[in-house]
Protein backbone atom coordinates (compact mmCIF):
# COMPACT_ATOMS: atom_id res chain seq x y z
CA UNK A 1 0.00 0.00 0.00
CA UNK A 2 1.49 3.23 -1.12
CA UNK A 3 2.39 5.94 1.93
CA UNK A 4 2.40 9.67 2.04
CA UNK A 5 3.74 12.08 3.82
CA UNK A 6 2.80 15.70 3.08
CA UNK A 7 0.27 15.20 0.02
CA UNK A 8 -2.87 13.02 -0.48
CA UNK A 9 -2.87 10.14 -3.43
CA UNK A 10 -6.38 8.92 -4.19
CA UNK A 11 -6.13 6.09 -6.41
CA UNK A 12 -9.63 6.26 -7.83
CA UNK A 13 -11.53 8.46 -8.31
CA UNK A 14 -14.58 9.74 -11.06
CA UNK A 15 -16.50 12.12 -12.66
CA UNK A 16 -19.79 12.51 -14.09
CA UNK A 17 -21.31 14.34 -16.91
CA UNK A 18 -18.40 17.09 -17.25
CA UNK A 19 -17.85 18.34 -20.81
CA UNK A 20 -14.98 20.33 -21.42
CA UNK A 21 -15.94 23.51 -23.44
CA UNK A 22 -13.40 24.86 -26.18
CA UNK A 23 -11.74 26.89 -24.55
CA UNK A 24 -10.76 24.12 -21.90
CA UNK A 25 -9.98 21.57 -24.49
CA UNK A 26 -7.19 24.01 -26.22
CA UNK A 27 -5.31 24.84 -22.75
CA UNK A 28 -5.85 20.73 -22.35
CA UNK A 29 -3.91 19.90 -25.24
CA UNK A 30 -1.33 22.32 -25.23
CA UNK A 31 -0.24 21.71 -21.98
CA UNK A 32 -0.29 17.59 -22.14
CA UNK A 33 2.20 18.40 -25.15
CA UNK A 34 4.61 20.68 -22.99
CA UNK A 35 7.98 19.50 -22.14
CA UNK A 36 7.28 18.52 -18.59
CA UNK A 37 4.72 15.72 -19.55
CA UNK A 38 6.39 13.71 -22.42
CA UNK A 39 7.70 11.46 -20.36
CA UNK A 40 4.44 11.13 -18.08
CA UNK A 41 1.67 8.16 -19.17
CA UNK A 42 -1.63 9.13 -19.94
CA UNK A 43 -2.95 8.46 -16.59
CA UNK A 44 -0.37 10.58 -15.10
CA UNK A 45 -0.90 13.19 -17.21
CA UNK A 46 -4.73 13.19 -16.94
CA UNK A 47 -3.87 13.53 -12.99
CA UNK A 48 -1.71 16.53 -13.14
CA UNK A 49 -3.99 18.12 -16.05
CA UNK A 50 -6.86 18.45 -13.34
CA UNK A 51 -4.72 20.71 -11.28
CA UNK A 52 -5.19 23.71 -14.27
CA UNK A 53 -8.69 23.90 -13.95
CA UNK A 54 -8.52 24.90 -10.49
CA UNK A 55 -11.27 22.76 -8.82
CA UNK A 56 -11.57 22.97 -5.03
CA UNK A 57 -11.67 19.82 -4.22
CA UNK A 58 -9.59 16.99 -4.70
CA UNK A 59 -7.39 16.49 -8.37
CA UNK A 60 -9.87 15.00 -10.55
CA UNK A 61 -9.91 13.62 -14.02
CA UNK A 62 -12.69 14.37 -16.91
CA UNK A 63 -12.49 10.38 -17.14
CA UNK A 64 -13.55 7.50 -15.29
CA UNK A 65 -9.77 5.90 -14.80
CA UNK A 66 -7.47 3.68 -12.41
CA UNK A 67 -4.07 5.39 -11.73
CA UNK A 68 -1.34 3.44 -12.06
CA UNK A 69 0.69 3.74 -8.89
CA UNK A 70 3.73 6.15 -8.46
CA UNK A 71 7.11 6.20 -7.05
CA UNK A 72 7.30 9.16 -4.48
CA UNK A 73 10.53 10.12 -2.00
CA UNK A 74 10.39 8.62 1.65
CA UNK A 75 8.55 11.09 4.13
CA UNK A 76 12.12 11.93 5.64
CA UNK A 77 13.56 12.41 1.97
CA UNK A 78 10.26 14.36 1.31
CA UNK A 79 10.76 16.80 4.29
CA UNK A 80 13.93 17.87 3.34
CA UNK A 81 12.99 18.80 0.24
CA UNK A 82 10.07 20.65 1.07
CA UNK A 83 11.59 23.08 3.75
CA UNK A 84 14.94 24.55 2.50
CA UNK A 85 17.54 26.17 4.39
CA UNK A 86 17.29 29.83 4.04
CA UNK A 87 20.56 31.04 4.89
CA UNK A 88 22.34 31.06 1.42
CA UNK A 89 24.86 33.62 1.04
CA UNK A 90 24.32 36.27 -1.91
CA UNK A 91 27.00 37.18 -4.54
CA UNK A 92 28.31 40.08 -6.21
CA UNK A 93 26.34 39.74 -9.25
CA UNK A 94 22.78 39.10 -6.76
CA UNK A 95 23.68 42.85 -5.59
CA UNK A 96 24.87 44.10 -9.14
CA UNK A 97 21.54 42.67 -10.50
CA UNK A 98 19.73 44.47 -7.69
CA UNK A 99 20.92 47.76 -7.67
CA UNK A 100 21.31 47.65 -11.77
CA UNK A 101 18.21 49.35 -12.04
CA UNK A 102 18.97 52.57 -10.22
CA UNK A 103 22.55 53.08 -11.41
CA UNK A 104 22.19 56.53 -12.57
CA UNK A 105 20.50 57.51 -9.30
CA UNK A 106 22.98 55.93 -7.20
CA UNK A 107 25.93 57.37 -9.20
CA UNK A 108 24.71 61.11 -8.61
CA UNK A 109 24.29 60.17 -4.88
CA UNK A 110 27.27 59.59 -4.66
CA UNK A 111 28.73 62.32 -6.67
CA UNK A 112 26.49 64.59 -4.51
CA UNK A 113 28.23 62.90 -1.28
CA UNK A 114 31.74 63.30 -2.19
CA UNK A 115 30.84 67.09 -3.13
CA UNK A 116 29.22 67.47 0.35
CA UNK A 117 32.20 65.96 2.03
CA UNK A 118 34.54 68.35 -0.06
CA UNK A 119 32.28 71.21 1.34
CA UNK A 120 32.49 70.04 5.19
CA UNK A 121 36.64 69.76 4.58
CA UNK A 122 36.38 73.26 3.32
CA UNK A 123 33.98 75.15 5.82
CA UNK A 124 36.72 75.34 8.46
CA UNK A 125 39.41 76.49 6.45
CA UNK A 126 37.18 79.75 4.85
CA UNK A 127 36.02 80.10 8.60
CA UNK A 128 39.38 80.07 9.87
CA UNK A 129 40.53 83.00 7.15
CA UNK A 130 37.22 84.54 8.03
CA UNK A 131 38.00 85.29 11.99
CA UNK A 132 41.49 85.88 11.14
CA UNK A 133 40.11 88.83 9.20
CA UNK A 134 37.86 89.58 11.64
CA UNK A 135 40.24 89.61 14.45
CA UNK A 136 42.65 92.34 12.24
CA UNK A 137 39.53 94.57 11.89
CA UNK A 138 39.41 94.95 15.59
CA UNK A 139 42.69 95.84 15.85
CA UNK A 140 42.70 98.42 13.46
CA UNK A 141 44.62 96.92 11.23
CA UNK A 142 42.32 96.46 7.82
CA UNK A 143 38.65 97.92 7.31
CA UNK A 144 35.36 96.25 7.52
CA UNK A 145 35.32 95.76 3.37
CA UNK A 146 37.98 93.21 3.81
CA UNK A 147 35.09 90.91 5.51
CA UNK A 148 33.31 90.56 1.79
CA UNK A 149 35.25 87.94 0.24
CA UNK A 150 35.81 85.71 3.30
CA UNK A 151 32.15 85.98 4.21
CA UNK A 152 31.39 85.21 0.17
CA UNK A 153 33.52 82.23 0.60
CA UNK A 154 31.69 80.72 3.44
CA UNK A 155 28.34 81.54 2.62
CA UNK A 156 28.89 79.55 -0.89
CA UNK A 157 30.26 76.85 0.64
CA UNK A 158 27.76 76.99 3.76
CA UNK A 159 25.34 77.14 -0.14
CA UNK A 160 27.09 74.27 -1.62
CA UNK A 161 26.62 71.80 1.19
CA UNK A 162 23.43 72.01 1.82
CA UNK A 163 22.36 71.52 -1.48
CA UNK A 164 24.70 68.36 -1.66
CA UNK A 165 23.17 67.22 0.89
CA UNK A 166 19.76 67.58 0.26
CA UNK A 167 20.49 65.79 -3.24
CA UNK A 168 22.07 62.77 -1.86
CA UNK A 169 19.92 62.03 1.11
CA UNK A 170 16.82 62.26 -1.61
CA UNK A 171 18.67 60.30 -4.26
CA UNK A 172 19.59 57.49 -1.81
CA UNK A 173 15.68 57.71 -0.07
CA UNK A 174 14.26 56.96 -3.90
CA UNK A 175 17.08 54.37 -4.89
CA UNK A 176 16.23 52.39 -1.57
CA UNK A 177 12.38 52.71 -1.27
CA UNK A 178 13.01 51.14 -5.16
CA UNK A 179 15.30 48.69 -4.66
CA UNK A 180 12.92 47.68 -1.28
CA UNK A 181 9.69 47.45 -2.91
CA UNK A 182 11.62 45.20 -5.63
CA UNK A 183 12.81 42.64 -2.75
CA UNK A 184 9.37 42.98 -1.08
CA UNK A 185 7.53 42.04 -4.29
CA UNK A 186 9.38 39.20 -4.91
CA UNK A 187 9.68 38.18 -1.72
CA UNK A 188 5.89 38.23 -1.50
CA UNK A 189 5.49 36.25 -5.35
CA UNK A 190 8.64 33.65 -4.06
CA UNK A 191 6.64 32.81 -0.54
CA UNK A 192 2.92 32.70 -1.42
CA UNK A 193 3.50 30.07 -4.23
CA UNK A 194 4.75 27.76 -1.68
CA UNK A 195 3.03 24.89 -0.62
CA UNK A 196 1.36 24.39 2.42
CA UNK A 197 3.94 22.33 3.87
CA UNK A 198 6.36 25.10 4.40
CA UNK A 199 3.90 27.33 6.14
CA UNK A 200 3.20 24.60 8.82
CA UNK A 201 6.82 24.26 9.69
CA UNK A 202 7.82 28.18 9.45
CA UNK A 203 6.47 30.52 11.37
CA UNK A 204 4.50 33.30 9.68
CA UNK A 205 5.69 35.69 12.14
CA UNK A 206 9.53 35.40 10.94
CA UNK A 207 8.20 35.32 7.04
CA UNK A 208 6.54 38.33 7.96
CA UNK A 209 9.66 39.60 9.60
CA UNK A 210 11.49 38.32 6.48
CA UNK A 211 9.34 40.72 3.72
CA UNK A 212 9.64 44.10 6.22
CA UNK A 213 12.15 43.64 9.08
CA UNK A 214 14.87 41.87 6.75
CA UNK A 215 14.59 44.56 3.57
CA UNK A 216 14.24 47.58 5.80
CA UNK A 217 17.41 46.58 7.58
CA UNK A 218 19.20 46.34 4.23
CA UNK A 219 17.49 49.44 2.86
CA UNK A 220 18.81 51.16 6.14
CA UNK A 221 22.25 49.57 5.61
CA UNK A 222 22.75 50.16 1.76
CA UNK A 223 22.27 53.91 2.44
CA UNK A 224 24.45 54.35 5.85
CA UNK A 225 26.86 52.30 3.72
CA UNK A 226 27.10 54.92 1.17
CA UNK A 227 25.84 58.25 3.04
CA UNK A 228 27.85 57.91 6.17
CA UNK A 229 30.40 55.09 4.69
CA UNK A 230 31.75 57.52 1.42
CA UNK A 231 31.40 60.45 2.91
CA UNK A 232 32.63 60.42 6.05
CA UNK A 233 35.83 58.72 4.48
CA UNK A 234 36.31 61.72 2.41
CA UNK A 235 36.04 63.69 5.23
CA UNK A 236 38.35 62.05 7.49
CA UNK A 237 40.87 62.16 4.91
CA UNK A 238 40.95 65.42 3.60
CA UNK A 239 40.37 66.44 7.18
CA UNK A 240 43.47 64.94 8.24
CA UNK A 241 45.35 66.67 5.42
CA UNK A 242 43.86 70.44 6.61
CA UNK A 243 45.08 69.97 9.97
CA UNK A 244 48.99 68.73 9.43
CA UNK A 245 48.32 72.05 6.56
CA UNK A 246 47.55 74.43 9.72
CA UNK A 247 49.71 72.98 12.51
CA UNK A 248 51.62 69.99 12.21
CA UNK A 249 52.05 69.83 16.22
CA UNK A 250 48.53 70.36 17.04
CA UNK A 251 47.97 67.60 14.60
CA UNK A 252 50.83 65.37 16.19
CA UNK A 253 49.46 66.66 20.01
CA UNK A 254 46.23 65.18 19.25
CA UNK A 255 47.32 62.31 17.72
CA UNK A 256 49.04 61.25 20.49
CA UNK A 257 45.95 61.35 22.32
CA UNK A 258 43.26 59.59 20.07
CA UNK A 259 44.49 55.86 20.26
CA UNK A 260 43.59 55.21 24.22
CA UNK A 261 40.06 57.21 23.60
CA UNK A 262 39.00 55.23 20.76
CA UNK A 263 40.37 52.05 21.95
CA UNK A 264 37.91 52.15 24.96
CA UNK A 265 35.45 53.74 22.65
CA UNK A 266 35.50 50.74 20.17
CA UNK A 267 35.22 48.17 23.16
CA UNK A 268 32.55 49.92 24.81
CA UNK A 269 30.73 50.05 21.71
CA UNK A 270 31.48 46.46 20.74
CA UNK A 271 29.67 45.65 24.05
CA UNK A 272 26.54 47.87 23.28
CA UNK A 273 25.93 46.65 19.92
CA UNK A 274 25.79 42.86 21.32
CA UNK A 275 23.62 44.06 24.44
CA UNK A 276 21.34 45.71 22.01
CA UNK A 277 21.03 42.20 19.42
CA UNK A 278 19.94 40.36 22.71
CA UNK A 279 17.27 43.46 23.76
CA UNK A 280 16.15 43.24 19.60
CA UNK A 281 16.13 39.18 20.05
CA UNK A 282 14.08 39.23 23.31
CA UNK A 283 11.40 41.44 22.30
CA UNK A 284 11.14 39.39 18.82
CA UNK A 285 10.21 36.34 21.43
CA UNK A 286 8.25 38.40 23.55
CA UNK A 287 5.75 39.29 20.27
CA UNK A 288 5.95 36.13 19.13
CA UNK A 289 5.15 34.41 22.38
CA UNK A 290 1.74 37.59 21.96
CA UNK A 291 1.33 36.52 18.44
CA UNK A 292 1.25 32.80 18.94
CA UNK A 293 -0.99 33.51 21.45
CA UNK A 294 -3.64 35.28 19.45
CA UNK A 295 -3.44 33.20 16.97
CA UNK A 296 -4.49 30.30 18.21
CA UNK A 297 -6.75 31.62 20.68
CA UNK A 298 -9.60 29.42 20.43
CA UNK A 299 -7.19 26.12 20.73
CA UNK A 300 -5.89 28.57 24.51
CA UNK A 301 -9.27 29.16 25.13
CA UNK A 302 -10.31 25.41 24.31
CA UNK A 303 -7.85 23.96 26.76
CA UNK A 304 -8.07 26.99 29.57
CA UNK A 305 -4.10 27.71 28.75
CA UNK A 306 -4.43 31.42 29.21
CA UNK A 307 -2.73 31.62 32.77
CA UNK A 308 -0.22 29.33 31.35
CA UNK A 309 0.22 31.87 27.96
CA UNK A 310 -0.01 34.91 30.39
CA UNK A 311 2.84 33.85 32.32
CA UNK A 312 4.82 33.06 30.05
CA UNK A 313 4.88 36.30 28.28
CA UNK A 314 4.90 37.90 31.71
CA UNK A 315 8.36 36.18 31.95
CA UNK A 316 9.25 36.95 28.69
CA UNK A 317 8.49 40.97 29.03
CA UNK A 318 10.46 41.03 32.14
CA UNK A 319 13.45 39.74 31.00
CA UNK A 320 12.99 42.24 27.73
CA UNK A 321 12.36 44.73 30.33
CA UNK A 322 15.46 44.14 32.38
CA UNK A 323 17.70 43.89 28.87
CA UNK A 324 16.65 47.26 27.96
CA UNK A 325 17.18 49.00 31.42
CA UNK A 326 20.56 47.59 31.26
CA UNK A 327 21.12 48.81 27.83
CA UNK A 328 20.07 52.56 29.06
CA UNK A 329 22.81 52.34 31.09
CA UNK A 330 25.15 51.02 29.13
CA UNK A 331 24.58 53.96 26.65
CA UNK A 332 24.34 56.45 29.32
CA UNK A 333 27.87 55.74 30.52
CA UNK A 334 29.31 55.62 26.73
CA UNK A 335 27.71 58.97 25.92
CA UNK A 336 29.12 60.57 29.57
CA UNK A 337 32.35 59.44 28.99
CA UNK A 338 32.53 59.89 25.34
CA UNK A 339 31.79 63.60 26.32
CA UNK A 340 34.01 64.06 28.89
CA UNK A 341 36.72 62.54 26.24
CA UNK A 342 35.69 65.30 23.56
CA UNK A 343 35.60 67.88 26.03
CA UNK A 344 39.01 66.95 27.64
CA UNK A 345 40.61 66.89 24.09
CA UNK A 346 39.08 70.40 23.30
CA UNK A 347 40.93 71.49 26.28
CA UNK A 348 44.42 70.51 25.60
CA UNK A 349 44.07 71.63 21.72
CA UNK A 350 43.30 75.17 23.26
CA UNK A 351 45.91 75.05 26.11
CA UNK A 352 48.48 74.00 23.03
CA UNK A 353 47.05 76.26 20.66
CA UNK A 354 47.14 79.34 23.11
CA UNK A 355 50.94 78.89 23.62
CA UNK A 356 51.51 78.65 20.16
CA UNK A 357 49.66 81.95 19.66
CA UNK A 358 51.64 83.58 22.59
CA UNK A 359 54.92 82.35 20.22
CA UNK A 360 53.52 83.80 16.70
CA UNK A 361 53.69 80.32 15.66
CA UNK A 362 49.41 79.69 14.73
CA UNK A 363 46.79 82.86 14.12
CA UNK A 364 43.51 82.75 16.09
CA UNK A 365 41.70 81.91 12.83
CA UNK A 366 44.08 78.95 12.22
CA UNK A 367 43.32 78.27 15.96
CA UNK A 368 39.60 78.38 15.68
CA UNK A 369 40.48 76.58 11.74
CA UNK A 370 41.79 73.69 13.66
CA UNK A 371 38.93 73.07 16.25
CA UNK A 372 36.52 73.01 13.39
CA UNK A 373 37.89 70.63 11.73
CA UNK A 374 38.91 68.46 14.86
CA UNK A 375 35.15 68.79 15.38
CA UNK A 376 34.10 66.60 11.65
CA UNK A 377 36.97 64.51 12.06
CA UNK A 378 35.38 62.92 15.38
CA UNK A 379 31.71 63.36 13.81
CA UNK A 380 33.42 61.37 11.02
CA UNK A 381 35.33 58.87 13.12
CA UNK A 382 32.33 58.10 15.29
CA UNK A 383 29.84 57.69 12.10
CA UNK A 384 32.42 55.02 10.69
CA UNK A 385 32.87 53.03 13.91
CA UNK A 386 28.96 52.53 13.44
CA UNK A 387 29.55 51.53 9.89
CA UNK A 388 31.27 48.14 10.45
CA UNK A 389 27.53 46.90 12.37
CA UNK A 390 25.83 48.50 9.50
CA UNK A 391 27.28 46.20 7.24
CA UNK A 392 27.44 43.33 9.17
CA UNK A 393 23.27 43.68 9.57
CA UNK A 394 22.96 44.51 5.58
CA UNK A 395 25.05 41.76 4.89
CA UNK A 396 22.53 39.40 7.37
CA UNK A 397 19.68 40.71 5.99
CA UNK A 398 20.42 40.00 2.41
CA UNK A 399 21.48 36.50 2.98
CA UNK A 400 18.38 35.89 4.74
CA UNK A 401 16.55 37.64 1.67
CA UNK A 402 18.37 35.89 -1.48
CA UNK A 403 18.66 32.36 0.69
CA UNK A 404 14.57 33.29 1.35
CA UNK A 405 14.22 33.96 -2.53
CA UNK A 406 16.10 30.66 -3.34
CA UNK A 407 14.88 28.34 -1.26
CA UNK A 408 11.25 29.72 -1.80
CA UNK A 409 11.46 29.44 -5.65
CA UNK A 410 8.24 30.14 -6.83
CA UNK A 411 6.54 26.90 -7.92
CA UNK A 412 3.77 28.18 -10.14
CA UNK A 413 6.03 29.90 -13.50
CA UNK A 414 4.28 30.43 -16.95
CA UNK A 415 4.68 26.66 -17.81
CA UNK A 416 3.92 24.86 -14.97
CA UNK A 417 0.43 23.20 -14.19
CA UNK A 418 -0.35 25.27 -10.93
CA UNK A 419 -1.33 28.17 -12.67
CA UNK A 420 -4.90 28.39 -13.11
CA UNK A 421 -6.98 31.08 -15.01
CA UNK A 422 -9.52 32.60 -12.71
CA UNK A 423 -12.05 33.05 -15.66
CA UNK A 424 -11.81 29.17 -16.27
CA UNK A 425 -11.89 28.29 -12.47
CA UNK A 426 -15.59 30.62 -12.40
CA UNK A 427 -16.81 28.16 -15.60
CA UNK A 428 -15.95 25.36 -14.34
CA UNK A 429 -17.55 26.00 -11.01
CA UNK A 430 -20.90 27.61 -12.64
CA UNK A 431 -20.66 23.98 -15.11
CA UNK A 432 -20.84 21.98 -11.77
CA UNK A 433 -23.82 23.88 -10.16
CA UNK A 434 -25.68 22.74 -12.60
CA UNK A 435 -27.66 19.87 -12.11
CA UNK A 436 -26.22 16.42 -12.54
CA UNK A 437 -22.37 17.82 -13.19
CA UNK A 438 -21.18 18.08 -10.30
CA UNK A 439 -18.06 15.17 -9.59
CA UNK A 440 -18.47 11.99 -7.27
CA UNK A 441 -15.68 11.95 -4.71
CA UNK A 442 -13.97 8.96 -3.62
CA UNK A 443 -11.19 8.07 -1.62
CA UNK A 444 -9.81 4.08 -1.78
CA UNK A 445 -6.97 3.51 1.26
CA UNK A 446 -5.92 7.09 1.54
CA UNK A 447 -3.26 7.61 3.75
CA UNK A 448 -2.13 11.11 5.35
CA UNK A 449 -0.24 12.81 7.32
CA UNK A 450 1.29 16.66 7.97
CA UNK A 451 4.77 17.81 7.17
CA UNK A 452 5.64 18.82 11.10
CA UNK A 453 4.02 15.05 11.95
CA UNK A 454 5.26 12.71 9.27
CA UNK A 455 5.10 9.42 11.95
CA UNK A 456 1.35 10.35 12.84
CA UNK A 457 -0.96 9.77 10.11
CA UNK A 458 -4.12 11.80 10.37
CA UNK A 459 -5.81 9.49 7.82
CA UNK A 460 -5.27 5.83 7.60
CA UNK A 461 -6.82 3.51 5.12
CA UNK A 462 -9.84 5.61 4.52
CA UNK A 463 -12.60 4.67 1.99
CA UNK A 464 -15.12 7.08 1.75
CA UNK A 465 -17.20 8.31 -1.21
CA UNK A 466 -19.32 11.51 -1.38
CA UNK A 467 -21.76 11.65 -3.90
CA UNK A 468 -22.27 14.04 -6.87
CA UNK A 469 -24.15 16.51 -5.64
CA UNK A 470 -24.69 15.62 -2.05
CA UNK A 471 -23.87 17.52 1.25
CA UNK A 472 -22.19 15.20 3.50
CA UNK A 473 -21.09 15.98 7.05
CA UNK A 474 -18.42 14.93 8.72
CA UNK A 475 -18.58 13.86 12.22
CA UNK A 476 -15.62 12.86 14.85
CA UNK A 477 -13.89 14.13 17.53
CA UNK A 478 -10.95 16.58 17.45
CA UNK A 479 -8.11 15.42 16.00
CA UNK A 480 -9.83 12.43 13.90
CA UNK A 481 -9.35 14.06 10.43
CA UNK A 482 -12.24 16.11 9.45
CA UNK A 483 -10.44 19.32 8.78
CA UNK A 484 -7.49 17.28 7.08
CA UNK A 485 -10.06 15.84 4.66
CA UNK A 486 -11.81 19.42 3.84
CA UNK A 487 -8.41 20.62 3.59
CA UNK A 488 -7.62 18.31 1.09
CA UNK A 489 -10.37 18.27 -0.94
CA UNK A 490 -10.42 22.26 -1.03
CA UNK A 491 -6.75 21.57 -2.80
CA UNK A 492 -5.23 23.34 0.10
CA UNK A 493 -2.40 20.11 0.26
CA UNK A 494 -0.74 19.38 -2.77
CA UNK A 495 -0.98 15.97 -4.18
CA UNK A 496 2.23 13.33 -4.40
CA UNK A 497 4.84 14.28 -6.92
CA UNK A 498 4.38 12.51 -10.05
CA UNK A 499 7.39 10.85 -11.49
Amino acid sequence: MLQCSCSLFVRRFSCIGWKLNTRTTIIAKSLLKGPKLKSYGLAHRLFNLSSLFGIGFIKLSPFDHFLSPVLCESPKERNSTQIQSANDEWTIKDLFDLLLPETFTIFCAVLSALLAAVMNVLIPLHLGEFVDVLSGCFGGAVTVSYLYTPALKLCGAYLCQSLATFLYIGLLASAGERIAVRLRRALFRSLVYREVAYFDVQNSGKLLESITSDVQTFKSSFKQCISHGLKNTIQVIGSVYALLKISSTLTFTLMGSLPCVVLVGSLMGAELRRLSQNVHSQNSIAASTAEETFTHIRSVKALALEENQNTKFCIESEEARRLNEKLGYGIGLFQGLSNFALNGIVLGVLYVGGHLISRDELKPGDLMSFLVTTQTVQRSLAQLSLLYGHVVRGNSALSRIFGTLRSSAVECNESSLFNRSPLLYTNLCDLWRQPGQAPQLCFDAVQFAYPTRPETFVLNELNMTIPAGKVVALVGHSGAGELAITSVCSYIHYLLRLY
